[in-house]
């Protein structure tokens, strides 16, 4: 598994091209034009009963990709003394829950 940033962005390029995993976001685009209200109507082309979980991979691989060049990016500058400073008054300031997690659904109650 490649960690050079270069090679990482390599990856993202070809994972993003037209075409790529058998044209799985125009696939995903076609099915989401065709839904009313969540489901297919009758008679609507059928499509891989997987294809909405991989569609939902393929952003998380693409969104994982992109943070791995932002790690390998960050593992290869200096740091100076202020940015290390910074990152620790910032944690030192965080009393949020790292545990929480919040849904769009919970913001509207």
């Amino acid at each position: 598994m490649p960690r050079d940033a270069a090679d990482l962005a390599a990856q993202l390029t070809v994972a993003t091209e037209a075409g790529f995993r058998n044209s799985l976001l125009a696939r995903g685009q076609a099915q989401s034009m065709i839904r009313r209200e969540g489901t297919l109507p009758d008679g609507a082309p059928s499509f891989s009963s997987y294809l909405d979980r991989d569609l939902l991979e393929y952003g998380y691989s693409l969104m994982s990709t992109a943070m791995r060049i932002l790690e390998a990016y960050a593992a290869t500058e200096p740091r100076s003394a202020e940015d290390e400073d910074s990152a620790k008054d910032w944690d030192e300031d965080d009393d949020s829950d790292a545990t929480e997690t919040i849904v769009p659904s919970d913001l509207g109650r």
